[in-house]
């Protein structure tokens, strides 16, 4: 086991140093992170789930009105309340 770790290690090692080298480690770092978020199976651009164009827009735009709503009976339960002191 300990010789199979040192060898993968070695050879993590001079893959690393060779792209380091040649200036390839930021752009390869750039694409695995871009990828990591980009095909992942939820929530990613292959989710047949997700909202997309004006179906995305109505339900944004319904959670803001429930949420002003809420706020405004908030504000109106305050309003009753500061006038019966």
């Amino acid at each position: 086991m300990g010789i199979l770790k040192t060898t993968c290690d070695v050879a993590y090692k001079i893959c690393h140093g060779i792209f380091s080298g040649l200036g390839l480690d930021k752009p390869i770092n750039f694409l695995t992170d871009l990828f990591k978020t980009s095909f992942t199976f939820k929530g990613g651009m292959f989710d047949k789930n997700r909202e997309k164009g004006d179906a995305l827009a109505r339900g944004l735009h319904r959670e803001r009105m429930k949420a002003a709503a809420a706020r405004q009976a908030a504000l109106d339960a305050m309003m009753r309340d500061l006038r019966e002191l």
